[in-house]
Parts: structure tokens; C-alpha cells; sequence
């Protein structure tokens, strides 16, 4: 708790809770603006088309959200160059477990705001569905699943170099990736982490071209994968961990 404490003494003036908060704010008025001039069909099935639009939205916006937060978590140390100063007060297992702990958090919160935001959308807009639980817990653990390795992977870039410019760059390339890796087939798409967003969805939408009509129908809910992004995202803090133990500064 001590080295916890002084983490978040850290951050403290970091701004991470605003660059989130901001990516959040877009979320919302995007979404808005989606079940402003949504019909009676998608009003009818409105947290299924929801969790459709989040699915988008998370693959664009997450991946660069995710990427400043570990920047602005692990350059103070770089800035500084505080690292061997660091170690004298704290070790270097604790200090990469607190980073990720409290990157952890920030996971974690986007998940909890989306979920806020959804239910409230449904009671602006009146939506004609009942809450859907097991949707809605897949949702958010699927979410907090991929975040967690992704986030691991921008910590790890984060760590490794001292320019942030090239974590902040692969955390653009990622979004890009996660977004147009949505139309590639799923063994395809099972190869960029970014777009797990994506293939993780328990709804997908089927757009008529001819009748403009949209359908919207449940996909299963893929356990052994979800799994699989949890032991992915184990073996990345695990490899993260043991490259910062043997990292010199």
C-alpha cells in the first residue's frame, strides 16, 4: 500500500483521469448522436445495438487511450531519470507491480463508465428491451479482458523506451489495426490483440444493402478465447515483468 500510495502521488498531476475522461466524453456524444436518429427497430433492441456501436468505438478510441496512460505512468521515472533513486526506496518487483496495478485501475474504470453510460442511454432513449445480464457481465469482462493485454503491451513499450513517441505511435497503429482488422476474416483478426474488441462482440449487426435494414443477432460467447486473452495478458505482465527486472537504467 505504501508504494501504491506513492504511485499515485506520482500521477498525481499527470492528467490521466482527463485524457480518459475526454476519450470517454466522445464515447458518450458519439453514442448520442447514433440513438438520436436511430428508428423503432434499433430503439426495440437498444442494448444489443449498443453493445454493437461500443465494439466499434473500442477499437478506435481505446487502443490510443490505453497508450497515453501507460506513457504518462511510466515516463515520470524516464523524465527524471529517477529510476536509481527509485530502487533505493522500493523494488524493482513493486514498482512495476504498482504500475500495472494502477494501469489496472484505469482498465477497469473505462469498463465501469461504458457500462453507466449504456444503462443510462436506455432510459434517455427508452429502449424497448430488457437489460440483458449475461450480455452485459460478457460485455464488461470481455472489455476489461482486452484492455488488460493491451495495456500490457503499451507498458511494456512504455518501460522499454525513453522516447514515449514510439508507444504512443504503435498505440495509433493498433487502433488503425483494430478497426479495419473488424472486416478481415476471424482467424485473421485473431492475429491483431487490437481487434479483439471486435471478435470478442456476444452481437453483430447485418446491414441489407438492398432493403436498408439492420439486423442485429447474438453471436455466442466465445469462454475458451475470452481465456485465452486472459493467459495472454498473464504472459505479457509475466514477459513485461522479467524484461524490467533485468532492464538497466
Amino acid at each position: 500500500m505504501r508504494e501504491m500510495r506513492a504511485e499515485l502521488a506520482k500521477t498525481r498531476y499527470r492528467k490521466i483521469w482527463l485524457s480518459i475522461a475526454g476519450v470517454m466524453g466522445m464515447e458518450l456524444l458519439w453514442c448520442f448522436w447514433i440513438f438520436s436518429r436511430a428508428e423503432g427497430m434499433e430503439l426495440s433492441q437498444g442494448f444489443y445495438y449498443g453493445f454493437v456501436e461500443f465494439g466499434v468505438m473500442n477499437s478506435i478510441f481505446l487502443p490510443v487511450v490505453l497508450a497515453v496512460a501507460a506513457s504518462r505512468i511510466w515516463d515520470t521515472e524516464h523524465k527524471g531519470g529517477t529510476w536509481k533513486l527509485l530502487e533505493t526506496l522500493e523494488t524493482k518487483d513493486a514498482i512495476y507491480r504498482c504500475k500495472f496495478l494502477l494501469g489496472a485501475i484505469y482498465c477497469m474504470a473505462i469498463v465501469a463508465a461504458q457500462i453507466i453510460f449504456l444503462t443510462a442511454l436506455s432510459r434517455m432513449f427508452h429502449f424497448g428491451q430488457k437489460l440483458p445480464a449475461d450480455h452485459m457481465v460478457w460485455f464488461g469482462v470481455s472489455v476489461f479482458s482486452v484492455n488488460l493485454a493491451v495495456y500490457l503491451i503499451q507498458q511494456i513499450l512504455s518501460m522499454y523506451y525513453e522516447n514515449q513517441i514510439i508507444p504512443l505511435a504503435a498505440g495509433l497503429l493498433g487502433a488503425f489495426g483494430g478497426l479495419f482488422s473488424n472486416f478481415l476474416p476471424s482467424q485473421i483478426q485473431r492475429l491483431v490483440v487490437w481487434g479483439y474488441y471486435g471478435l470478442l462482440r456476444s452481437v453483430n449487426m447485418d446491414w441489407d444493402q438492398d432493403t436498408k435494414i439492420i439486423t442485429l443477432y447474438e453471436r455466442p460467447m466465445d469462454y475458451g478465447f475470452l481465456i485465452f486473452v486472459f493467459l495472454l495478458a498473464a504472459a505479457l505482465y509475466l514477459g513485461g515483468k522479467k524484461l524490467f527486472l533485468r532492464k538497466e537504467f
